[in-house]
């Protein structure tokens, strides 16, 4: 009986040797596959931020510039030189305007006969910008740009695939600007779900739910009042913990066969009869008969 349990010991300790490194190297795969495809998304959204409150800036700087040169007429000759001066110096701005009632009337491109109409805008940003998202210029045809006007008029022009025209590793990458408040995207490359987004005021996390995708959400600081987001479909992860398991799943297995070899030649030495005979003797089971 004691020959039949330590048999049936020696099989259940043979069989976890095998399976137990086995699988906590698929368990390793997926949770390294998880942070590293986590990681790779906060880097591009960190990215997207980076280029986004640079972008700021210089929206910020170009209309202060064209508020304080505000002594001549904004489409004179003398305002037209400084508006093509700020968009000269501005890497992330196609050009710098004037807007009134809606409408552009003149740019550093040159004035516009008729004014050109903007649209509806977004309302203003906390930052007390008003904001014009995909609006098309007649100058320009086929592409869209955000218009963005202080109190004043004095407006900037952002082309925002600057801002993410980032390499990625998969055309299936989502990149996107957020503005925080009053809670837009300003430009995105791949559709951007709604949940992604928080809610204005709502605590923004680093990892929103994403169902189907891995999302990072990178935020500055309040005074920047922006986000930069990035997504990815979930089977990034498990491609990349294929692969890891294609490197991890050999190791497991001859850990596990080393163990589990180790277990065998302990229960052949447990079960030899020098083993028993030693066993016997320390439990006396021998007894000496006259």
């Amino acid at each position: 009986m004691r020959m039949k349990h330590t048999l049936v010991l020696a099989s259940a300790l043979v069989v976890a040797a095998i399976v137990v490194p086995i699988g906590a190297a698929l368990h390793y795969a997926g949770h390294q596959a998880e942070l590293d495809e986590q990681a790779y998304l906060e880097s591009l959204a960190g990215e997207v931020l980076r280029r986004a409150v640079l972008t700021r800036q210089q929206i910020v700087a170009a209309v202060d510039g064209l508020r304080q040169h505000g002594a001549n007429p904004p489409c004179s000759s003398a305002g037209m030189l400084r508006m093509r001066q700020i968009s000269m110096a501005s890497l992330y701005l196609q050009a710098v305007g004037v807007v009134r009632d809606g409408a552009l009337v003149c740019s550093s491109l040159g004035v516009h006969e008729p004014p050109i109409p903007l649209g509806p805008g977004q309302g203003r940003t906390a930052t007390g910008l008003h904001a014009w998202v995909g609006v098309d210029l007649p100058f320009i045809p086929g592409q869209r740009f955000n218009v963005y006007t202080d109190a004043q008029g004095n407006a900037a022009i952002v082309h925002p695939d600057q801002i993410i025209d980032i390499v990625v590793r998969s055309p299936d990458v989502v990149l996107a600007v957020v503005v925080n408040e009053p809670g837009f995207v300003a430009r995105s490359r791949g559709a951007v779900r709604p949940q992604w987004i928080p809610r204005p005021g709502a605590p923004r996390a680093s990892r929103p739910g994403g169902g189907t995708h891995a999302v990072a959400l990178v935020s500055s600081s309040k005074e920047h009042n922006l986000s930069g987001l990035a997504a990815a479909p979930r089977s990034h992860i498990e491609g990349r913990m294929r692969n890891l398991a294609w490197t991890l799943l050999p190791i497991g297995a001859l850990a596990g066969l080393l163990l589990a070899a180790g277990v065998v030649l302990i229960t052949r030495q447990r079960m030899s009869l020098k083993s028993e005979l030693r066993l016997a003797l320390q439990r006396r089971e021998f007894f000496v008969r006259y």
